[in-house]
């Protein structure tokens, strides 16, 4: 695991909440929605890796 990956569950956790789902569906979806924010505009911005994450997932979740 990259620490990338690290920090965007972490900063997922943190903007969305902790999740009930088992582990093994946990770590699917954030697979899937990593490879979604690393190929998206918001990863090739002028910010910090942190930021950019941060921004991702703050707009995932105005959104829902």
């Amino acid at each position: 695991m990259s620490y990338s990956f690290f920090l965007f569950t972490k900063l997922h956790e943190v903007i969305f909440g902790i999740s009930d789902e088992p582990y093994d569906l946990q770590y699917d979806d954030m697979v899937d929605l990593y490879g979604i924010y690393d190929a998206s505009e918001f990863n090739r911005s002028d910010y910090d890796e942190y930021r950019c994450m941060v921004n991702f997932l703050r707009d995932l979740k105005s959104k829902q």
